[in-house]
Formats: structure tokens, sequence, C-alpha cells
């Protein structure tokens, strides 16, 4: 398998970050780098910066304190971890974070719950994974070519009783 380089910077400076193992020190407390927790694991956890709580159906701006540089033809896309999915609700507003390639700002998560969710600094929210993509070339036409399938919807294929 090859590995995709990915350059972090921290949006605090050298002279703060001070290095300790796969931590960043800022402040009295630590903050893990983004890593993958197993050799297989497709994406890698982005952790909150702040403490803080979603509150139910509200929308909240959570940032991670980090800038990432992805390689020219590769996409980040971010997703609340199953988890916290599952057992609050919690989702980003949009669905999946796009992050492209010449986005130089902060990686910023807004999420939005079913159930109050509190949070600490450092605890893994979401993740983030990297795809390769290609780029469109938009043709406009009077007709698309036609499939079986046709302009057939959703539960156009069958299944749950349709």
């Amino acid at each position: 398998m090859t590995v995709l380089p990915l350059t972090i910077k921290a949006m605090w400076s050298a002279e703060e970050r001070g290095r300790q193992g796969e931590f960043a020190d800022i402040g009295p407390q630590f903050l893990p780098l983004p890593a993958h927790k197993t050799a297989e694991a497709a994406g890698i956890d982005l952790h909150a910066a702040v403490d803080g709580q979603v509150l139910p159906r509200r929308r909240l701006m959570v940032p991670t304190g980090l800038c990432i540089e992805l390689p020219p033809g590769t996409v980040g896309l971010v997703a609340v971890r199953s988890g916290l999915s599952v057992k609050y609700g919690l989702r980003l507003v949009n669905g999946v974070g796009i992050v492209d390639s010449d986005f130089r700002g902060e990686l910023v998560l807004c999420l939005t719950t079913d159930e109050l969710l509190g949070f600490r600094r450092g605890d893994r929210l979401c993740q983030l994974v990297v795809a390769n993509y290609r780029p469109l070339a938009l043709k406009l036409v009077d007709e698309l070519s036609r499939t079986d399938r046709g302009v057939g919807g959703w539960g156009s294929t069958g299944g749950h009783g349709g």
C-alpha cells in the first residue's frame, strides 16, 4: 500500500508547540496529533481543540487547531465518528465535510446533535479520510444516454416492501 504524505500545521507557534511523543503541547494539557489508530484504518481522528457542548438541534463550530496541506489530486472527507453518531445523533451540519487540496485554513467542525453532548479538549469527534479525485470536464447535452433504471429514484430498485 502506498503511503500518502499529509502535511500538518498546528495553529500555535513552534515555540508553543514543544512536541512530546505524539502530542503537541498547547498549554496546560496535551492535544493529540491526528493518527491512524490501526494499520488498516482509513481515517485519522480529528480532536476538539476546546472544551464545549453541542446542544440538541443547535449548531456549534468546534476548532481542531490544525491546518493541513493535502497532496494535489486529493480531497479530504470529514465524517463524525460512528459511535458518537449512534449514541448521540452527532453529525456534521453539511453531512460530510469537504476539504479541498488548496485550502490552508484551520479545520473547524460544524456540529449538531439530537442529544446534549459535552466534550473536552482532545476528545476525538470526527475523522478525516483522504481520497483521490478526478477533475470533471462538463459537457452540456440535450439528452442523457438511456438505462434500464432511467429516472427511477429512491426505492425504484425494490426492497423494504417496495
